[in-house]
């Protein structure tokens, strides 16, 4: 059994944490604690939890060995650093942090502490995108050339921030906006399926509703391979259908219902891939059957940390691979800023 706290309630996936975990015949969750106790108050009461009173209360009441990390983004290095030298695992929120020192400062607290560290990456534990890794490791669409990957929602399109939300249009609480909070599924995703990126070229305009972070962002990102496309991330996406094109020399891979402004609208199906393969006998798309958990892959990533905790496997995403999406992130808002192509060295 892993009895766990969280460290921050103020990012919306708590409450999928939440679910997940109370559901889990491997999990304890027995309180939170967040800065903003007003909020850790009403969270606490809303799900039947403890209400500590200070990070350290939480960390050491009896038997807790793992936290959740839900707090705004320049938090999650601070409360990490304090989870790993109180000998807790972590699950943390993306972005890992809002920059590559915070990072490296929590690697190294990690390794000291010899505790583990899952990031929470959606992209990773979904059954669609393996199914595109496996599908790209054995070659079946020949050397990829390039990829087009989109990943958004539409929740400030108007301009209006729901007051939960309103530490994600503040730069100092959040890092950055729209390409940070949505780009990095993006970044980690090709990472994954690419590898190392080399050049990064970036267009992240100021917001086109008036926040105070970016609501769109667009770059284009060579990696060390060959392999070249785009990465589009916003806020402002009304709808959307296929999300993800990777391109074969021997064929080709769309994608669909990976992101809120595509499953929003268009709901689920089991008929998330089209993949084209030449050479077949009858020529033309095929579309392979499989489970899809979109709307609660949240949940998911709650449940896949306990697993893991449980049996000893790897985490299917890690620091490291926290850092390596922001690396990449940041590249790109590098790029922006100056209006230049940026070679990840100089990262």
């Amino acid at each position: 059994m892993v009895k766990l706290v969280m460290l921050g309630v103020a990012h919306p996936h708590a409450e999928s944490w939440v679910r997940a975990w109370q559901m889990h015949t491997k999990a304890e969750l027995v309180g939170i604690w967040d800065e903003n106790q007003s909020l850790a108050q009403q969270f606490a009461e809303r799900h039947g939890l403890l209400c500590f009173q200070t990070m350290e209360q939480a960390l050491a009441y009896p038997e807790v060995s793992a936290v959740g990390i839900c707090a705004e983004n320049v938090k999650h290095a601070a409360y990490t650093i304090a989870a790993a030298q109180a000998g807790k695992d972590i699950l943390c929120e993306k972005p890992a942090a809002t920059t590559l020192k915070d990072c490296q400062l929590m690697q190294q607290a990690i390794a000291q502490a010899g505790v583990r560290y899952m990031q929470a990456f959606p992209m990773r534990v979904d059954a669609v995108n393996q199914t595109i890794k496996s599908i790209l490791d054995a070659q079946e669409i020949g050397r990829v050339v390039s990829f087009r990957k989109r990943h958004g929602i539409g929740w400030a399109a108007d301009g209006r921030v729901p007051a939960p939300l309103a530490w994600f249009t503040d730069p100092e609480l959040s890092g950055g906006g729209a390409f940070l909070d949505e780009g990095i599924h993006a970044a980690d995703f090709l990472i994954w399926m690419f590898g190392e990126p080399k050049y990064v070229t970036a267009k992240i305009p100021q917001s086109t509703v008036g926040l105070e972070v970016e609501d769109n962002g667009i770059a284009i990102v060579e990696f060390a391979n060959g392999v070249i496309g785009t990465l589009q991330s916003s806020w402002t996406f009304a709808a959307g259908t296929v999300t993800t094109e990777i391109f074969g020399l021997d064929g080709t891979i769309q994608q669909s219902f990976n992101d809120c402004a595509s499953t929003t609208i268009n709901g689920e199906n089991n008929f998330p891939l089209q993949v084209f393969r030449k050479g077949r006998p009858m020529a033309g798309w095929e579309n392979p059957r499989m489970p899809i958990r979109f709307k609660h892959i949240h949940e998911v990533v709650a449940e896949r940390f306990i697993d893991c905790l449980e049996t000893g496997d790897a985490f299917p995403s890690t620091l490291e691979d926290g850092y390596a999406a922001l690396r990449l992130v940041l590249a790109a808002y590098q790029s922006a800023k100056d209006n230049r192509t940026v070679a990840m060295e100089e990262i």
